[in-house]
């Protein structure tokens, strides 16, 4: 394969289900894996997970702009089916990506990697909630790196 075909087909992400994702090439000494999944009711919303050298971060992101200003003093409020709502510290990074917070990120991934869909509820400046549905099953070939390095279930 010339080396441009391989540079590119290393480029592309992997996918399965609903999940893009990216793991590190053999033989390289990069530590990142990522996945992303979209939200059903905005193809430019996604959520996103990614793990360097055993951190975990998980993010809202946009691929422009989000369509609303976040109140600085906001959470995030993440809903799984049969489990009590999640309320989770963020930190608005710029104009496209709400990172949510480190030590949350780990506590999240259970729910996640066992539930059908997640709802992330962010409120606006002027205090209305914006809702993003992302489907999360099958998720064990995308999150395999992301749990394989970065989550200690002990």
């Amino acid at each position: 394969m010339p080396g441009w075909q391989l540079a590119r087909a290393q480029a592309m992400p992997e996918r399965s289900g609903p999940w893009a994702y990216r793991e590190p090439a053999p033989g390289t000494d990069r530590t990142m894996q990522m996945a992303t999944t979209p939200a059903a009711e905005d193809a430019s919303v996604w959520f996103l997970l990614a793990c360097d050298r055993a951190r975990l971060n998980a993010a809202l992101m946009h691929l422009a702009s989000l369509p609303f200003d976040v109140a600085p003093e906001s959470a995030i409020v993440l809903r799984f089916a049969g489990h009590p709502d999640v309320t989770v510290g963020m930190l608005p990074i710029n104009e496209n990506q709400l990172s949510i917070e480190d030590a949350a990120a780990r506590r999240l991934l259970p729910l996640i990697i066992e539930s059908e869909r997640m709802v992330v509820s962010v409120s606006d400046s002027e205090g209305r909630a914006h809702d993003y549905t992302f489907s999360l099953q099958p998720n064990g070939l995308a999150l395999a790196g992301i749990v394989r390095d970065c989550w200690d279930d002990r």
